[in-house]
């Protein structure tokens, strides 16, 4: 195995990083304007409600805005619960692809003379 060998297998690395990174970033980015579209769209909705049932009581206006702010927070919490999810198991899968990245460039070299379960449990 010359220089090169690791150098590559570090690059490579680095490129899955990468990309993992642009991957959260886009998913982050997305989240926010859908986020910015669905308040816009329901100010909209509530501002046409007003406009329109302007002779309806107050009470039928208040509790139009109750279910709109609160239909808003649902679509929150469930996208900011959606971009954690995202980003534990991109954090997961960048830990595990170093911890493999780590075993077999120390640990399975130093131990191919006379022990193999390490080699055995990493090629599964």
């Amino acid at each position: 195995m010359g220089l090169g060998g690791p150098s590559t297998a570090i690059d490579e690395k680095r490129e899955v990083l990468k990309y993992l990174v642009v991957v959260v970033v886009v998913v982050v980015v997305v989240v926010v304007v859908v986020v910015v579209v669905v308040v816009v769209v329901v100010l909209v909705v509530v501002v046409v409600v007003v406009d329109v049932v302007v002779e309806v009581e107050v009470v039928v206006v208040v509790v139009v805005v109750v279910v709109v702010v609160v239909v808003v927070v649902v679509v929150v919490v469930v996208v900011v619960v959606v971009v954690v999810v995202v980003v534990v198991v991109v954090v997961v899968v960048v830990v595990v692809v170093v911890v493999v990245v780590v075993v077999l460039n120390h640990e399975v070299p130093e131990q191919l003379s006379g022990n193999t379960f390490l080699l055995e449990h990493v090629s599964l």
